[in-house]
């Protein structure tokens, strides 16, 4: 545990009337070290346990469907603490306010981390407002946690792979565990602002954080519902009918053998180690460093586990790394100097007619493949990955302007993705840009940036079943 710590401070005084734990990143009960630290504490210092969460509107580009998506899996959280004799505490408002307000009178608060400016700038802040309390901030969300693996960017997949593979066995030689989760009544401070009554129901929790969000919760809605336990279903489904073709197919738009757990991962509300203790229990344990570090030699389901977990591990935690040591991970400034070199040096190719952010967002270009990409994410709130990747390049050849063609694609993806506005998300998008990979063949346009076109999907795949799929609404 002590390596996840981010930072912490100790207070000369210890007193308190609770142990504060402020749910942020990691939204969910199991797998979540910063809320077993936070109920340790509150066991040896005999405090009750304190479980906050705030609902706010400052998260940039959020929308009805990611708020509703989230609020389903506090929901759940609110009556899972409940029959465990707790409460959720949920407040709307602004996080920095409220949680500084309630740590007054905590013995410790506990945080988790966030990667992101907007989530680091809320900690920070409370660090400095708080500078004679006790506060720990808990790495959640990697395996391995970032700081540990590497204290700078990361070049590719590649080079963060070596390093995480020395570490892993120490991370993954773990018992979860939820200790002393139940509490006593304490009283919190009185605030401007009071928390929800009831969290465990949907409609009241959105009504009350409808004030701040400013938007009908219930108007625009993805095909996927949030929450643990919707996690757990999409992780039997994938294990049951999807894992042992993933390594063959996991790229082929026209089938649907992806896990679908991005969402949850986003918001927190699955760890990547409860989806590795599953596999690894469902194939009866396996050498999961052994098979990172040999995945291109091995065969049969081997190869399709060390696929899934190179994303779940190594991609993710890649893209960890970008957001954690890249200050302009969110604009063209963070790409590398030779992708930003060569696509500036061909600006003034010539290009396709270019399309309005408006044309885009309704999927109106002469493009029926890309259409149909921005349709299936429109209507679902998940696009394809393989077909986000060829999505994401095809708009650099409609746009003189890269820095713009960056920004509208950021936009379209943070906006209707759930699992957008995310590290996953800001490095997908700069991957389509030259991020992570290396030069290639140059060409009109792209550069020595890596090429995708439709020649190529419809070589590779069965698109006209993709087409059928997305516009029959066989994907919703």
């Amino acid at each position: 545990m002590k390596q996840r710590i981010i930072r912490s401070r100790v207070s000369p005084s210890e007193e308190g009337s609770y142990v504060l734990y402020w749910m942020q990143q990691a939204q969910r009960l199991e797998y979540n070290f910063a809320l077993d630290y936070a109920a340790s504490e509150a066991q040896s210092r005999q405090l009750p346990l304190v479980i906050v969460f705030v609902i706010t509107a400052s998260v940039s580009e959020a929308q009805p469907q990611h708020y509703r998506f989230m609020l389903e899996g506090i929901r759940e959280i609110a009556a899972s603490l409940k029959a465990r004799h707790n409460r959720l505490y949920v407040y709307a408002g602004d996080p920095v306010k409220i949680i500084t307000a309630l740590s007054q009178a905590a013995s410790v608060l506990v945080m988790d981390h966030g990667y992101l400016k907007w989530q680091r700038l809320w900690r920070d802040q409370i660090f400095d407002n708080l500078e004679s309390s006790s506060i720990v901030e808990l790495d959640t969300e990697a395996v391995v946690p970032v700081h540990v693996v590497s204290d700078k960017e990361e070049y590719s997949a590649s080079t963060l792979r070596s390093k995480i593979l020395k570490l892993l066995p120490e991370y993954l030689d773990f018992e979860p565990e939820i200790s002393g989760i139940g509490s006593k009544p304490c009283q919190l401070a009185e605030l401007d602002v009071v928390p929800c009554p009831d969290p465990t129901n949907i409609l009241e929790l959105e009504n009350f954080g409808r004030t701040v969000f400013k938007a009908e919760a219930g108007k625009a809605r993805a095909s996927f519902e949030g929450g643990y336990q919707n996690a757990l279903d999409k992780l039997r489904e994938f294990e049951n009918h999807k894992l042992g073709h993933y390594a063959q197919y996991h790229n082929h738009p026209d089938l649907e053998i992806q896990s679908d757990l991005s969402p949850y991962l986003h918001f927190g509300q699955i760890s990547p180690l409860k989806i590795i203790d599953a596999i690894r229990k469902a194939e009866d344990g396996f050498g999961l460093r052994a098979i990172l570090a040999d995945r291109k030699n091995l065969s049969g389901d081997m190869m399709n586990l060390a696929e899934f977990l190179e994303e779940l591990i190594v991609r993710r935690e890649l893209s960890f790394n970008f957001c954690s040591y890249n200050p302009d991970y969110d604009n063209f400034a963070g790409l590398p100097a030779w992708a930003r070199s060569t696509l500036l040096n061909h600006i003034q190719d010539s290009r396709e007619r270019g399309y309005t952010l408006e044309e885009l967002e309704n999927a109106a270009s002469n493009d029926v493949f890309w259409n149909a990409a921005q349709t299936q994410m429109l209507k679902t709130g998940k696009m394809h990955n393989y077909m986000r990747m060829y999505w994401g390049k095809r708009v650099l050849s409609w746009f003189n302007d890269v820095e713009e063609a960056y920004a509208v694609l950021l936009h379209l993806n943070n906006k209707y993705e759930l699992d957008g506005r995310g590290p996953n998300a800001f490095a997908g998008v700069a991957w389509c840009f030259g991020k992570h990979d290396r030069p290639w063949v140059e060409r009109p346009i792209y550069g020595m940036v890596r090429f995708m076109n439709a020649n190529g999907l419809k070589r590779k795949f069965d698109m006209q079943a993709y087409l059928r799929k997305v516009f029959t609404g066989e994907l919703e």
